[in-house]
């Protein structure tokens, strides 16, 4: 793993405005047996934040989720949701979109936004004539963001990225609905999940 230190700071000022909005959301530690993440603080699951123990000595941690230094969760946040995922890529193209696939990052893990990203690619590329079908892994690279280039190309940037933020925001909405009605436990969140965090854009 790269080193997260300072990954905040150098991060752009929207991203660190979405970690300090998040974190004023998610409030301090809460261990709720319903939330299958355990215990959190700031938002930070145990399970992410065990990962950066190797850290803990930079930040003066002693381990503990109840004493998470806000410091290393906003490092973590910027790490371990934008720049390690390179969402920076989707940024030199529309801070709109790579806001929202941060947003997700975020609650559901890197993955499946860039997976919905990649999905939402291979149907806008009218069977194929636009671009080649991309493969759907879940990490943003050159294809990825060429076939994103090539349908803006087509489509106008504006159009494109109107109509990515309202389907993007759609299966997120439906990822949610999903979870709960594959976990009932979930239902204590879905409401605020969607609630906070699907929004449209209008045309």
């Amino acid at each position: 793993m790269m080193n997260p230190i300072n990954t905040y700071q150098e991060s752009p000022s929207f991203v660190q405005d979405f970690i300090n909005h998040t974190i004023s959301l998610e409030g301090d530690y809460v261990n709720d047996e319903d939330d299958r993440g355990g215990e959190t603080r700031f938002g930070i699951t145990y399970h992410t934040a065990k990962k950066y123990l190797p850290y803990a000595e930079d930040y003066d941690w002693d381990g503990d989720m109840k004493t998470l230094p806000i410091a290393l969760a906003q490092d973590i946040y910027a790490y371990e949701y934008y720049s390690r995922p390179k969402i920076n890529l989707i940024a030199e193209k529309s801070e709109l979109l790579a806001k929202e696939v941060f947003d997700s990052a975020v609650n559901m893990g890197a993955t499946t936004p860039i997976k919905f990203f990649q999905r939402l690619l291979n149907v806008f590329n009218n069977k194929q004539s636009y671009y080649k079908d991309i493969v759907v892994d879940g990490y943003l690279g050159h294809n990825t963001m060429s076939a994103y280039s090539k349908l803006c190309a087509k489509r106008g940037d504006a159009s494109v990225e109107n109509v990515f933020y309202n389907a993007l925001n759609a299966m997120q909405c439906v990822r949610y609905i999903d979870i709960a009605e594959g976990n009932h436990s979930q239902e204590s969140f879905v409401w605020g999940w969607i609630a906070n965090r699907v929004d449209y854009v209008p045309f």
